[in-house]
C-alpha cells in the first residue's frame, strides 16, 4: 500500500531544497547569463527564494504522491535510484514533450539543466523518504 504522507514530506522537503539550490545557482550567475544591471537581478533574489519554497511545497506533495504511488513499480532496491528513474521518465515524457510543442528550442537549453536537477531532486527524494520511514518499514 502507497505510503502516501511519507511521499508527501519526502516530496515537499527535497523539492524546497533542489529549488533553492538551484536559485541560488541561478541568481548568481543570472546576471551573466541574462545581461540585466545588478540591481535589478539583486531585487529577483526575493522572488526567487519565495518561488523555490512554494514551488517547493506544490510540486513536491504532487511529485511525492506520485513517487509513493510509483515506487513498489519502479525498478532496483534504492530508494534514491527509483527516485532518479522516475525524474528520467517524467523528464523524457515532459521535457520532450515541451521541446517538440516549441520545436526544440528549449530542448538543449534545458537538457542539460534538466539533468542536474533530476540527479539532485531524485537524491533528495530518495534520501527523505528512507528518513522518514526507513528502508526496512513495510
Amino acid at each position: 500500500m502507497a505510503d502516501f504522507g511519507r511521499g508527501i514530506k519526502a516530496g515537499m522537503i527535497a523539492a524546497i531544497i533542489e529549488s533553492l539550490i538551484f536559485a541560488v545557482v541561478f541568481f548568481f550567475l543570472g546576471e551573466t547569463l541574462t545581461g540585466w544591471s545588478a540591481s535589478l537581478w539583486n531585487s529577483m533574489g526575493i522572488v526567487l527564494v519565495v518561488g523555490s519554497v512554494v514551488y517547493g511545497i506544490i510540486g513536491g506533495i504532487i511529485i511525492g504522491i506520485i513517487f509513493a504511488a510509483l515506487y513498489e513499480r519502479l525498478p532496483t532496491k534504492s530508494s534514491i535510484v527509483k527516485a532518479i528513474i522516475m525524474g528520467v521518465i517524467f523528464w523524457l515524457i515532459f521535457g520532450l514533450l515541451f521541446g517538440i510543442m516549441t520545436e526544440g528550442f528549449f530542448l538543449a537549453l534545458e537538457a542539460v539543466e534538466a539533468i542536474f536537477q533530476v540527479l539532485v531532486y531524485g537524491i533528495l527524494l530518495g534520501f527523505f523518504w528512507d528518513m522518514f520511514g526507513g528502508k526496512g518499514k513495510k
